[in-house]
């Protein structure tokens, strides 16, 4: 923080912030070796980071092996510069400002890339001698780490008079502009289904190249629901920007019929804020920036779906992500 008194009736206040808030959860044993391959667990991630064997569910017993949602990897940056400048002249006092924010959010979900089996009593009418035999109900696997790589910069202005028009009498006057943008994925990975279009828009092709966007989603039959912002005059972050938040203040400070016991304070204002960037979770965690694969048992041959070949191609199924949430352009 820095202060400077530019004359007897000036002060200049300028400040620069940097915080950092970080999440690293990871189950025991990331990192040690592969232990899929040591229990005969094959297809699913083999990064040191998230690398384990599967979570197993045996109908009406305890689940074995890591819970699926594990590591839980985030960080959340914030930097900031403020300047203030006040002046004092007569029965004014006056302020104004500006405020520069900019913050980046980035959560990696690894949920189910390690794999999730089930065991049910399909095979052999027991849920445990289907679990010895390996005879899968279904499985599961998500094929790469997802979520978003946000950021966005926000910046505000605001003046303000306190003016003191009797000795009696203190009115706050002010005016505040907040431009907070919409955030920006910023490789691309972000999609929204607009009611509107009738289809889905997608701000890039995140982490993919243009091709392999264009080839899964074809893949599943999406192709005709699905469009870039730009092509439908959207920004990169799909919903448009509010430029129009002014913010007027007003409140006032009487100390009733001079009294020095008695102060009669009131006060109006419009107030904007923004969401939290962790709401936007789900516009990238979705179809094709993350891929859920699901896989079903052959009813006449339990050796197509076992525990040592969990994820055969023949039974892959592409599954999206759905989500209550949404935001108008």
């Amino acid at each position: 923080k820095y202060l400077r008194s530019l004359s007897s009736r000036m002060l200049l206040e300028t400040s620069v912030n940097f915080s950092r808030r970080t999440n690293n959860e990871v189950w025991p044993s990331s990192g040690d070796k592969d232990w899929a391959a040591e229990t005969g667990f094959y297809g699913a991630t083999t990064n040191p980071l998230a690398a384990g064997p599967p979570n197993v569910s045996i109908t009406g017993y305890a689940t074995i092996g890591a819970v699926n949602g594990i590591p839980k990897i985030w960080s959340y940056e914030n930097r900031q510069a403020t300047a203030a400048l006040s002046y004092v002249r007569g029965k004014h006092t006056w302020k104004l400002g500006a405020d520069l924010l900019r913050y980046d959010y980035l959560n990696d979900s690894w949920a189910d890339t390690r794999g999730r089996a089930v065991f049910q009593q399909t095979w052999t009418g027991h849920p445990v001698a289907d679990f010895m035999l390996g005879y899968l109900q279904s499985s599961r696997r998500s094929l790469s780490p997802n979520g978003p790589h946000d950021r966005v910069t926000n910046f505000s202005a605001y003046i303000q008079d306190d003016f003191k028009p009797f000795t009696s009498l203190t009115l706050n006057l002010g005016l505040r502009y907040d431009l907070f943008n919409q955030p920006v994925e910023t490789r691309g990975a972000m999609a929204n289904f607009l009611p509107s279009l009738g289809k889905v828009v997608a701000a890039g092709y995140g982490a993919m190249s243009q091709t392999d966007f264009t080839n899964q989603i074809t893949g599943v039959g999406l192709a005709p629901y699905v469009v870039m912002a730009p092509d439908v005059g959207l920004p990169n972050s799909i919903v448009k920007t509010d430029k129009t938040n002014f913010a007027p203040r007003l409140g006032f400070a009487w100390r009733m019929f001079n009294s020095t016991k008695m102060v009669l304070r009131g006060g109006y204002g419009i107030f904007y804020g923004t969401d939290s960037l962790y709401r936007m979770d789900d516009y990238s965690q979705v179809f094709p920036y993350a891929i859920t694969q699901t896989f079903s048992r052959v009813s006449s041959d339990p050796t197509v779906l076992t525990l040592s070949t969990p994820f055969p191609a023949s039974r892959a199924a592409a599954v999206g992500v759905t989500s209550t949430y949404a935001a108008r352009p």
